[in-house]
């Protein structure tokens, strides 16, 4: 309510209390909030382009990284709302992904103890920290938001928000005589394909994958964690970058292997030349491969920085490899669209303490 008084607005709405708000938050989420077009704008990520410092990042494959990068996003966000929310815009949320966003959440809190405490703030905040703290001139030239944040020159003067990409591909639903058949089509093609993409089975945004494609895309990622981690056996720790080049090269070279074979034995089962959206979908089904690298790469890089000892950066990413090698029966049945058992567990179990012997077999004979 302090800060609420320093905008100079009047205090009659305010909540006398914090339990009077807690009231007013869960009879507005209860009672008052809409599942419409605007939520499901919120809710729609299916043209999310490049970040700034990522436009070097090649277009087609930021297009077939996108479903699972607007996914996590989606995952996320779903996870800040409360409960009456979710049941509104029919989002299932379970304890296990409670407790996992919870976990997230401490980790980001985490890593920005990290962060200079004059860098967790916008730069115009900054300046204004700065200026009071005398730290700069209190004449200085006011600071603007960083090019990054800005639209494009000819949308700055437009006071409809920016949306990249916009515009409508389904077939037009109309409701009535003077229904507006693009906000119908936004607003179902929205509401089909945000729940698709929170859903649905893994790196499927709005079908189900048949089994042809879900082969494909569980030997992508069988070939990228093993392949990944016997690039990591072998280096030796005191080499911090060697690791990181050598992990990015294995994975890199696998998945334009994957894509090549993949083409090649789907012309061959076809008797013909493949299309484009063969060859797309040919890469959209290796991506796997590429996600194997990331988490190995982020814990090497900590590493290079000094922020970890070589030797315990190398066995945690070779840990990571580890996880997600015995996650690999939870990936076959999800894409087969099938609920997790305890023999899963036993399967994922013993998949791991072979590759754990593999890496502990490693750590005894070089220590």
């Amino acid at each position: 309510m302090q800060w609420y008084r320093l905008y100079g607005m009047s205090m009659r709405p305010v909540p006398e209390s914090w339990e009077a708000f807690l009231g007013y938050w869960d009879h507005m989420c209860r009672n008052v909030l809409e599942d419409n077009k605007a939520t499901r704008d919120v809710l729609d990520l299916s043209h999310l382009d490049r970040p700034p410092f990522l436009q070097w990042f090649p277009a087609p494959v930021w297009r077939a990284v996108r479903p699972v990068i607007t996914r996590g996003f989606l995952w996320l966000t779903v996870g800040l709302y409360d409960q009456p929310v979710r049941d509104l815009l029919g989002l299932s949320w379970s304890r296990l992904e409670q407790r996992l966003h919870r976990l997230i959440g401490r980790a980001i809190g985490l890593g920005t103890r990290l962060v200079p405490w004059r860098y967790r703030y916008h730069p115009r905040a900054r300046a204004g920290w700065d200026r009071t703290s005398g730290r700069i001139r209190t004449d200085a030239a006011i600071v603007h938001t960083p090019a990054r944040n800005l639209p494009p020159l000819d949308r700055r003067d437009s006071p409809r928000p920016l949306q990249p990409g916009g515009g409508c591909t389904r077939k037009p639903v109309t409701a009535g005589k003077h229904a507006d058949p693009a906000a119908a089509c936004h607003s179902v093609s929205m509401k089909v394909d945000a729940h698709a993409m929170l859903h649905g089975p893994l790196f499927s945004r709005s079908l189900p994958l048949d089994r042809s494609n879900a082969a494909s895309r569980i030997s992508a990622y069988i070939y990228g964690n093993i392949l990944v981690l016997a690039a990591l056996v072998p280096v030796p720790a005191e080499e911090k970058h060697v690791g990181i080049a050598i992990v990015l090269g294995t994975t890199l070279s696998t998945f334009v292997a994957h894509i090549f074979a993949e083409a090649v034995g789907h012309s061959v089962r076809q008797g013909a030349q493949l299309t484009a959206a063969d060859r797309w979908r040919e890469v959209r089904n290796s991506v796997p491969i590429l996600s194997s690298a990331v988490m190995p790469c982020v814990i090497l890089m900590v590493g290079w920085m000094g922020w970890l000892e070589p030797r315990t950066a190398q066995l945690l990413a070779e840990v990571a490899v580890l996880v997600r090698i015995g996650g690999i029966v939870f990936v076959i049945g999800r894409l087969n669209r099938k609920r997790p058992s305890k023999g899963w567990l036993m399967s994922a179990a013993a998949i791991t303490l072979v590759a754990v012997t593999v890496v502990l077999t490693k750590v005894l004979l070089t220590h």
